[in-house]
């Protein structure tokens, strides 16, 4: 790598890092506001592309380290598929790949996930005199047996314009544009963060949400459901696999996923 074509390149890595962070979608600022907070002192909280400030700090040694400690043959897995000719196929990897040193193995599943710091936050977008909020808590991640209750159970909250927070703070009390409740799993994790976001709404409005949200959530730890609405939700979940999905093999599996 020239210094030329590196610095040229880092650039326009920064130009593009540069506006999502002064300001950016409601959904980029809620992520890096996560990251940020939940992981603090652990790599998780890193943002993936990283910031205007590290972005800068690479320098081209830190290039060559990462490829040397990463690019390696003890990193490295080809998957070929199709019809081919093992003998050629051989003679080409060699070719193409043989010159690849040994290196260290790294571990890719995390030995521990720190638990999530309890907040929410609000933020005014390209001035707009609206807000918007996001509380976050940790659930279980895909493998957890309770994980089918807490599908549904997002589902049955925040799940659309027919759920309960849509329903109280948007239809009947007109509070909020709109009510949210989105899981994101942490990779190579059991782990998973479950965020309610409400957005666009008049800050003297916030303390009012809150409580209606803790409201609905008391109802669910009294066992104060909804049953018509939850038997919807679940018979919903189920045709939307039977039906929309059968052709598909992947969606299949993913609705198998959230469902059960």
């Amino acid at each position: 790598y020239t210094s030329a074509c590196f610095k040229k390149e880092r650039d326009v890595i920064v130009n593009e890092i540069a506006p999502e962070e002064v300001e950016g979608s409601v959904s980029q600022y809620i992520t890096r506001l996560r990251k940020n907070n939940f992981y603090r002192g652990h790599v998780l909280g890193h943002p993936v592309g990283g910031t205007t400030q590290t972005i800068k700090n690479i320098t081209p040694d830190d290039i060559l380290h990462y490829k040397r400690e990463r690019v390696n043959a003890s990193n490295t897995m080809f998957t070929i598929v199709g019809g081919y000719n093992q003998k050629n196929l051989e003679e080409q990897l060699e070719e193409y790949f043989g010159s690849l040193l040994q290196g260290q193995q790294k571990k890719i599943l995390l030995d521990d996930v720190p638990p999530i710091f309890p907040l929410h936050e609000k933020k005014r977008f390209s001035g707009i005199s609206s807000a918007s909020m996001g509380l976050w808590f940790q659930v279980p991640g895909f493998i957890d047996k309770e994980r089918p209750y807490l599908s549904l159970l997002s589902k049955y909250l925040g799940g659309g314009l027919s759920s309960r927070l849509s329903q109280i703070i948007r239809e009947e009390n007109g509070l909020a544009y709109d009510v949210d409740i989105v899981g994101e799993d942490i990779p190579l994790a059991n782990k998973c963060t479950w965020s309610v976001s409400v957005t666009h709404f008049g800050e003297n409005n916030q303390e009012k949400i809150l409580g209606l949200i803790e409201q609905e959530f008391e109802k669910v730890r009294q066992e104060d459901i909804d049953m018509s609405l939850l038997e919807t939700i679940k018979n919903s979940r189920v045709k939307t696999f039977w039906g929309a999905h059968l052709e598909n093999i992947r969606s299949q599996v993913n609705e198998i996923d959230d469902i059960f």
